[in-house]
């Protein structure tokens, strides 16, 4: 089985100028949705601790939530900006 012929195989692939600008573009909205997507629930368990509160639940309940939104928070936070300090990186290098 024969290969490529000479010329297409060492021919330079050319990116067009635009396609590292999208593909930033392009990371950065489905990242801060997927961010947006994991925040919610933190978003809701805040919501449940303060009905909770209204109806007086035991403190002990009312601590082990408020850490769970927390923690959850914390770390999609930590990660979204992980997310974008790398996709940041990977797009300065392919400029």
């Amino acid at each position: 089985m024969a290969g490529p012929p000479e010329s297409l195989s060492q021919s330079a692939v050319v990116i067009p100028s635009w396609r590292v600008p999208w593909h930033f573009f392009v990371h950065i909205i489905v990242g801060t949705s997927i961010f947006v997507i994991i925040a919610m629930p933190a978003l809701f368990l805040s919501i449940a601790v303060a009905k909770l509160e209204a109806y007086h639940a035991d403190s002990v309940i009312i601590l082990g939530l408020r850490a769970g939104e927390y923690a959850l928070f914390v770390v999609d936070l930590v990660l979204f900006f992980v997310f974008l300090w790398r996709t940041a990186v990977r797009t300065s290098r392919n400029l």
